[in-house]
C-alpha cells in the first residue's frame, strides 16, 4: 500500500480543530508562513516535516520504524501525546490522499507507507532539500568579513522575509559551506565543476580541519529593542517572552522561558533580569541556536511543559545525529539548510499545541569556533525578531575568558572604504606554500598546496568558502600565481618536475595543463596584466628573473634581467601605463623597477626601494584606481605603504589596521570594488589566539 490508499472515513480526520487549521496550513487555504506559498508542488523543501508525518502513519499501522522516522516521532513525543501523533498520521494519509499542491518531497508521499524512510535516502535528497531551503530569503549566510568589521549581522532583506514567513536561519559560514549560486550550476548529485576532482571525507579532512580544545562559552539575553509592538498591527496585545534551545558538540543547554514583559510598546528597550543564560557549557567546533518570540502569556501548565520538553529534546538531540554530519561534510547548504528544515518542525509543533499564545518569529542561528572567536572579541550581536512585532534582541558574549581563535595555516584580513581592517580570520586548510589569490567573475578564487602538494582551489563570495577540491590531479610544492586575462582566470604552475605551466578556468571547467616553452624553476612565478598581454616572470635555476608575455595567441619568448639575482618571488602589477616589479634581494633588501612596454618586449628600469634592508620575505603589489599599494615582510610583520609617482617614492608606511601580524612567507593581494583581501599563512606552532595589537 502506497500513500495513495484512502485514508478512511475522511470526515473524522478533521473532527479536531487543530488538525483542520494544521490542513489549511499544509494546502494553502491558510496563510502562514510555515508553509512556503509559491513552488509547493515539487517542492524539495519542508523534507523533514514530511518524513516526520509519514513516521506517524507509519505508526498507526503498526510498520517498524527506521532511526530517522524513529527520531522524529520522539521528538513529537515531546511535545504530545500519542494520541495527537495518531492524529497526525491520519491527516498525513488524508492529505495525500485527497489533495494536491501539498509543499513535500514527492520522494517522501510517493513512496509506499511500508517501506521504511531511512538516512540513506535522507542523504539522497538532502542537497536538493538544503539548496532549496538555502535560496529562500528568510535563511541568509552572513558575511565573516563584515562580522568582523563589527556590521549588522541581518541586512535589510533578511529582515523583511522575516516578517513575511515568521522566521528565519542565520549561519556564519564554516568553510565546508557551498552558496546556492554555486549549486546552481551543477546538477542534482554531481557538486563538481569538470576539472576538479570530487572532494571526500578524507580529502576534506587532509584539507586542514582541525579539533579544537573545548572550551566554555556562556551566552545570555541582554536586552530587546521594540520597533514595532504586537499590538501595533491590530492584536491588541502588549505582552512580550522569550524562549530558546541551545546546544553544542560537547553540551546540550537548557530549555529556556524568560519572564513576561508585559506593557511592551514601540520604542522600549527591556532588560532581561537575572533569568537572562541561554547557553552555558562547553563548546569544541559548534553552537546552534534556536530563539522563538512569543506574543501573549496565556497558555495552560501543560504547554509550557509541552514546549520546554520539546526545547530540551532539540538541545540534546542536533549533535548527537547523523543530521549534523551530513550536513557539516556534504555539498550543499550546509548544516544551516538542516537546521532550517528541523526548526520548521518545531515551529509547526508549537502550532500544532498552542492555545492563545501567537509564535512572533523563530530564529535559528549557527555559530562554528572561528565565529565564536569573533563574537567574544566583539561582545555581543544584535538579531531582529521581525513577525507579529518587531524586536531587536541583543545576544552578550559573557563568558570570563575570549574565545581563542584556531591557529591555522591560512588567515586573510579585508579593508573596507575608509581604511577599516578586520581582524585576521582563520581558515581551516593548512597550506604548505604561500596562497595565490585573484577576483574573477565576482568571485574570489584561492589557490593552495594541500600537505601532500596536492593544488587545491576553493572560492569565496557572499561570506561563503566552498570545499577546497584538487584541480586536474596537479601537484606542486611551489606557489601558484593567478591572474584574469581574456575573459578567463589564468594559473601559471609549477610542476614537481620544476617545470613551469599553466592552465586556464573559463567558469565552467579548468584546462589541462600546458608546459610554457622549456622553463623550469624553483620559485614561485608571478603575473600581471598589462597592455592587452599577460605578462609572466619566472626565476631560473640560477636565481635571474626572466619575463615573457602571452600575446593572446602564444607564449613568447623569455628575457632574463641579470642585474637582479633572486631567492624569493616577484612581485608584477599594472598602473599608470606602467609594468611594474619588486623583488627582496639576496641582500634582504627591497628592489623595485618599472617598465614602458613595447608589444613583446619589455625593459626594466631600476627606481628607489625602500630602506629597512632587513625582509625575510617577498613583498606583494597591489594595482587599483587609488595607486600602487605594497605589503611588505618588515622584520616579520606585515607592513603597508604606498607609491608616489610625482615623488617617485615609496611613503606612509603603516601596519594595517594598527595590527602586528606575521606572516609566515609572502601574502597574496586581490581588490574588487573597494574591497582589499589579503591572504597569508602562519606557523601553527607560533600562532597567537588572537592577533597583538601596536
Amino acid at each position: 500500500m502506497d500513500e495513495s490508499t484512502a485514508a478512511g472515513d475522511p470526515e473524522s480526520v478533521l473532527d479536531d480543530p487543530r488538525l483542520e487549521r494544521l490542513r489549511q496550513i499544509l494546502t494553502g487555504e491558510r496563510p502562514s508562513p510555515l508553509v512556503r506559498t509559491q513552488g509547493r508542488e515539487g517542492t524539495k523543501a519542508n523534507l523533514l516535516l514530511a518524513v516526520m508525518l509519514r513516521a506517524a502513519a507509519r505508526t498507526d499501522r503498526g510498520h517498524q520504524l527506521g532511526d530517522l522516522e524513529n527520531r522524529l516521532v520522539q521528538a513529537a513525543l515531546t511535545a504530545m501525546p500519542q494520541t495527537d501523533l495518531i492524529a497526525l498520521g491520519r491527516l498525513y494519509l488524508f492529505l495525500v490522499t485527497y489533495s494536491t499542491g501539498l509543499p513535500f518531497p514527492v520522494s517522501v508521499t510517493g513512496r509506499p507507507l511500508e517501506q521504511t524512510y531511512d538516512w540513506a535516502q535522507y542523504q539522497q535528497d538532502w542537497q536538493a532539500m538544503a539548496r532549496e531551503t538555502m535560496a529562500q530569503p528568510n535563511n541568509a549566510v552572513v558575511s565573516r568579513e563584515g562580522f568582523a568589521l563589527g556590521e549588522e549581522v541581518d541586512g535589510p532583506a533578511f529582515i523583511e522575509a522575516l516578517r513575511e514567513r515568521g522566521g528565519g536561519t542565520s549561519a556564519m559560514p564554516g568553510a565546508v559551506v557551498v552558496s546556492p549560486d554555486t549549486l546552481a550550476a551543477v546538477p542534482d548529485g554531481d557538486s563538481v565543476a569538470p576539472g576538479v576532482e570530487d572532494a571526500s571525507a578524507a580529502e576534506a579532512s587532509a584539507a586542514g580541519t582541525h579539533a579544537y580544545q573545548p572550551v566554555r562559552v556562556r551566552l545570555e539575553m541582554e536586552s530587546f529593542h521594540v520597533l514595532r509592538a504586537h499590538g501595533d498591527q491590530g492584536g491588541g496585545r502588549d505582552e512580550t517572552y522569550w524562549c530558546a534551545s541551545s546546544g553544542s558538540d560537547k553540551a546540550a543547554g537548557p530549555a529556556y522561558q524568560s519572564e513576561e514583559f508585559g506593557g511592551v510598546q514601540t520604542g522600549h528597550t527591556r532588560t532581561f533580569g537575572s533569568n537572562r543564560v541561554v547557553f552555558d557549557g562547553q563548546v569544541s567546533a559548534h553552537l546552534i541556536l534556536q530563539i522563538f518570540c512569543f506574543e501573549a502569556d496565556q497558555s495552560s501548565s501543560q504547554w509550557y511543559d509541552a514546549l520546554h520538553a520539546h526545547l530540551r529534546w532539540l538541545s540534546q538531540h542536533i549533535f548527537s545525529t547523523p543530521w549534523f554530519q551530513i550536513g557539516a561534510n556534504l555539498p550543499g547548504g550546509g548544516i544551516a539548510g538542516i537546521l532550517a528544515d528541523i526548526t520548521s518542525i518545531g515551529v509547526i509543533l508549537m502550532d500544532f499545541l498552542r492555545n492563545d499564545d501567537d509564535l512572533s518569529c523563530a530564529r535559528a542561528i549557527y555559530l562554528d569556533r572561528y565565529d565564536l572567536a569573533l563574537l567574544s572579541d566583539r561582545g555581543s550581536i544584535d538579531l531582529h525578531f521581525n513577525g507579529e512585532g518587531h524586536h531587536r534582541l541583543k545576544l552578550k558574549y559573557a563568558s570570563p575568558e575570549k574565545v581563542p581563535f584556531p591557529a591555522s595555516t591560512l588567515k586573510y584580513l579585508v579593508r573596507e572604504q575608509g581604511d577599516r581592517w578586520t581582524t585576521p580570520i582563520p581558515l581551516p586548510w593548512q597550506s604548505i606554500t604561500p596562497p595565490a589569490i585573484a577576483f574573477y567573475q565576482n568571485r574570489l578564487h584561492v589557490l593552495f598546496n594541500r600537505a601532500d602538494r596536492a593544488l587545491m582551489w576553493t572560492t569565496h563570495a557572499n561570506g561563503v568558502w566552498s570545499t577546497p577540491r584538487q584541480i586536474n590531479q596537479e601537484y606542486s610544492d611551489i606557489a601558484p600565481a593567478l591572474a584574469v586575462f581574456q575573459n578567463k582566470l589564468w594559473c601559471a604552475h609549477t610542476g614537481t618536475d620544476d617545470t613551469v605551466g599553466y592552465f586556464t578556468y573559463d567558469g565552467t571547467s579548468w584546462s589541462t595543463r600546458t608546459r610554457i616553452l622549456a622553463f623550469a624553476s624553483r620559485i614561485a612565478p608571478a603575473l600581471a596584466v598589462h597592455d592587452n598581454r599577460l605578462w609572466l616572470t619566472h626565476i631560473s635555476m640560477d636565481g635571474i628573473p626572466c619575463t615573457n608575455c602571452h600575446d593572446g595567441s602564444r607564449w613568447t619568448g623569455s628575457q632574463g634581467d641579470n642585474s637582479w639575482t633572486l631567492d624569493s618571488p616577484v612581485s608584477l602589477a599594472s598602473n599608470s601605463g606602467k609594468l611594474w616589479r619588486v623583488a627582496r634581494g639576496t641582500d634582504n633588501g627591497f628592489h623595485a623597477s618599472n617598465a614602458t612596454t613595447s608589444g613583446n618586449n619589455v625593459t626594466w628600469n631600476r627606481i628607489a626601494g625602500i630602506s629597512h634592508p632587513n625582509y625575510p620575505h617577498g613583498p606583494a603589489l597591489l594595482s587599483h584606481s587609488g595607486g600602487l599599494e605594497v605589503f611588505l615582510n618588515l622584520q616579520g610583520e606585515l607592513y603597508q605603504m604606498h607609491y608616489l609617482p610625482n615623488q617617485n617614492m615609496w611613503h606612509g608606511g603603516k601596519y594595517p589596521g594598527d595590527q602586528r601580524i606575521r606572516p609566515m612567507d609572502e601574502v597574496s593581494t586581490a581588490e574588487q570594488g573597494g574591497r582589499l583581501y589579503v591572504m597569508y599563512r602562519t606557523d601553527p606552532l607560533a600562532a597567537t589566539s588572537t592577533p597583538s595589537t601596536a
